[in-house]
């Protein structure tokens, strides 16, 4: 059976396996994001709601097969129902946009580690682990946009109904990507993560149709007109709670590489690929 500790026992295994001098990068991530949940009937609706993504990343490289990566991010994603193809999507006329703060938190195997004992110019690698974020989800009520987790527009805080959900969340994170030295020090690459969030409340929709007039006495008139446009009965269906909500980037990576050079060697590429000096 599978566990943390077998896990984190592997990763170290593995940390030791045809290692090399180890060094650290640091980069900065420039590319899209987008939303993935009840907003978002197809792929199409994905791809056309992209947003600006950038990030920074500290890198330290065990070995030639073993990283470890810590990334803080600044992104956008945004939804809206009108630009959907279904009738019934339209109909229900939602929307959101949010800024999200993400801190990544993942381990890379180097899949050339594999092959080859010493580095080389080009890497393809897997990447996986936990992601710490906080979103903030903003509804377009007549040319303005509210902050709608206070508003509570699936009844959150009217007794009987959910306490409000909670503004920063945990994601399982998944991603490939590439990367190529351009020189000793500096490498280009090209990376895709995705992320499954514990919450269903990224786009501030997850459940059923709260009545109008029980969220206007409750919550006010704003709070009625965001939650259900409508005017659906109350308890018919608005969204599936059961299905969690993605974001997923797509950057193009820029990466200074620090160690060697301090202690006066350079790595050098010879034929072989890149030549890591002992420290």
């Amino acid at each position: 059976m599978l566990t943390w500790k077998s896990v984190i026992l592997l990763f170290l295994m593995l940390a030791q396996f045809k290692s090399f001098s180890q060094s650290i990068d640091l980069g900065l991530l420039m590319g899209g994001s987008n939303y993935s949940g009840d907003l978002t009937y197809t792929a199409r609706d994905v791809l056309r709601q992209t947003k600006l993504a950038i990030g920074l990343h500290f890198r330290y490289d065990f070995s030639n097969m073993i990283s470890f990566k810590l990334q803080g991010m600044r992104l956008a994603v945004a939804a809206d129902d009108k630009i959907s193809t279904q009738d019934w999507q339209q109909w229900r006329n939602l929307n959101f946009k949010s800024t999200i703060y993400n801190l990544d938190l993942l381990g890379q195997i180097n899949l050339m580690g594999f092959f080859y004992p010493d580095p080389k110019r080009f890497n393809v690698y897997l990447t996986g682990g936990l992601s710490f974020f906080h979103f903030n989800p903003k509804g377009n009520y007549l040319g303005t946009w509210y902050d709608l987790q206070p508003l509570g527009t699936e009844g959150q805080g009217i007794p009987g109904y959910k306490a409000p959900y909670n503004l920063n969340s945990l994601a399982l994170t998944m991603g490939l990507g590439v990367r190529y030295f351009l020189t000793s020090n500096i490498s280009v690459g090209l990376e895709y993560l995705t992320r499954q969030t514990k919450t269903d409340y990224l786009d501030d929709v997850s459940g059923d149709y709260v009545d109008v007039d029980l969220l206007t006495k409750y919550n006010g008139p704003i709070a009625a007109a965001l939650g259900n446009k409508i005017n659906a009965p109350g308890g018919s269906q608005k969204a599936n709670p059961l299905d969690r909500d993605w974001f997923q980037t797509l950057g193009i990576v820029v990466n200074y590489h620090f160690g060697a050079e301090f202690k006066g060697k350079g790595i050098r590429f010879t034929k072989r690929g890149v030549n890591c000096p002992k420290f």
